[in-house]
């Protein structure tokens, strides 16, 4: 399915943290039209510019105030087989880092999350079909692009999925803002996969099942929890620094 991102503010951010954009569509009533002709070919000489008139460019955005502006995202083929992408993963690391998401519904969230993965130098991101936002143009916005930049892999079921990472040799820690043992205190080996549970309800009862050790954030001042991809953040950055640490 096709997605499109609009407005000239986020069509000029996407070009410059250089989203692989197939195509611009821009209206010729722009008081800036040809500014924006000449950014798009300084910054994505492959991108092809198409005018149109601003009434067709609302319907592609399905009738929301584009300004004028909007430009079409190429399709995310993310991996579906959980072996060719851990295979994927290893042929570039000897000890991969995935992040695996069990039904995250926010794509701001998942957007923001992806954006920490790739930040932290985690190498992928493991996620379910079903139950879970995929790739759309506010996931690609909120990622800063970096959704077109990391492997990404889309299972049926995440449970089974970890039983194939098991197999494989990766140790699995779950995440939960109740569990005992210290995100602080934990010790991490290599290769792993961390899980994310949900913004509601966290990780399902028959994913924890799968995990060898569950961490929490300590927190302070009665608070419960975090929103989910600043829970990521904190997270993610924390187990790179500890392996560093550890080399």
């Amino acid at each position: 399915m096709n997605e499109y991102i609009y407005g000239k503010n986020a069509v000029i951010t996407a070009l410059q943290q250089g989203f692989p954009i197939e195509k611009v569509f821009l209206s010729p009533s722009l008081k800036d039209y040809e500014f924006f002709v000449g950014f798009v070919k300084e910054k994505s000489p492959n991108t092809v510019i198409e005018p149109m008139p601003r009434y067709i460019i609302e319907r592609k955005v399905h009738h929301i105030r584009s300004g004028g502006i909007c430009a079409l995202l190429p399709d995310i083929s993310p991996f579906n087989s959980i072996i060719t992408f851990v295979t994927t993963l290893e042929s570039h690391s000897e000890k991969p880092l995935i992040v695996v998401l069990d039904e995250i519904q926010d794509p701001h969230n998942f957007g923001a999350i992806i954006r920490s993965v790739y930040g932290a130098g985690f190498h992928g991101v493991v996620y379910q079909k079903r139950r879970q936002v995929g790739i759309t143009a506010v996931v690609a916005s909120t990622s800063a692009g970096t959704c077109f930049k990391i492997p990404l892999c889309e299972v049926t079921n995440v449970a089974r999925t970890l039983v194939e990472l098991k197999k494989s040799g990766y140790w699995i820690y779950g995440t939960d803002s109740k569990a005992n043992v210290s995100l602080y205190n934990a010790e991490f080996v290599l290769p792993l996969a961390v899980i994310l549970g949900s913004e509601g309800y966290g990780m399902k009862r028959i994913v924890r099942s799968h995990c060898d050790e569950i961490v929490s954030i300590p927190l302070s001042g009665g608070l419960e929890s975090l929103n989910a991809s600043v829970a990521a953040g904190v997270i993610l950055f924390e187990i790179k620094r500890c392996l560093t640490k550890n080399g």
